[in-house]
């Protein structure tokens, strides 16, 4: 499903250089998905935390776009 992307897309096109993006989800192909856009764009991956049941992604912007 494209709709967690387009979100976390929209949502961290707005953020300022520097500031983090801290992503929750469910579904493992998700994860797999923010990973490949985020190294893609230039978005520092800083931390996966995996929890019974979902999971956190910390993404930092690194570049103004």
């Amino acid at each position: 499903c494209p709709i967690p992307l387009l979100k976390v897309k929209k949502t961290i096109d707005r953020l300022q250089p520097g500031q983090i993006l801290e992503v929750w989800g469910t579904d493992p192909a998700t994860k797999i998905e923010l990973q490949k856009f985020c190294e893609k764009e230039g978005y520092k991956l800083i931390e996966i935390i995996d929890t019974e049941g979902y999971f956190k992604m910390f993404y930092k912007k690194v570049k103004r776009r």
